[in-house]
């Protein structure tokens, strides 16, 4: 499949991204939130035992590849909000598609879902809806 096809059935997926089920997070993720919007405002460091994570990695590594420019903090939040490696870089394909070119910090990540955060069920629903002949949409477009 050429990448235009692709690109098309990712548009199509971010609009499905765009109308899923928020939920308000729950009190510890609120938490972790307002935790890491002090330490960006403080410009103060995410310890390096965090940043070891395995998810905060996938995250790092596939924002790279695609362009997003993702500060530490956001990344960390998206660590929190992953279950696994499939949520995680459904995020940043999201968030890249949302914006662009401009480094997503956490006020942005605010803006971006204003309404809350997908549900359990709603990332289930998308992670299926990216699927083609069972590989991963995700893992065969270019977006850069």
């Amino acid at each position: 499949m050429d990448n235009q096809k692709l690109l098309d059935l990712f548009k199509e997926w971010c609009t499905k991204f765009d109308s899923v089920k928020r939920e308000q997070m729950p009190d510890e993720l609120s938490k972790n939130f307002m935790y890491l919007i002090l330490l960006e405002n403080d410009k103060k460091e995410i310890p390096l035992v965090l940043k070891e994570r395995f998810l905060y990695q996938v995250i790092e590594k596939r924002s790279n590849v695609i362009g997003l420019k993702i500060n530490q903090y956001v990344t960390m939040m998206l660590n929190f909000l992953s279950k696994s490696p499939g949520e995680a870089i459904m995020y940043v394909y999201y968030l890249k598609s949302k914006l662009k070119n401009n480094e997503l910090n956490m006020t942005s990540l605010t803006f971006t879902f204003p309404e809350g955060f997908p549900s359990e069920s709603s990332l289930e629903s998308l992670w299926r809806s990216q699927k083609i002949g069972g590989e991963n949409l995700l893992d065969m477009v270019e977006i850069n």
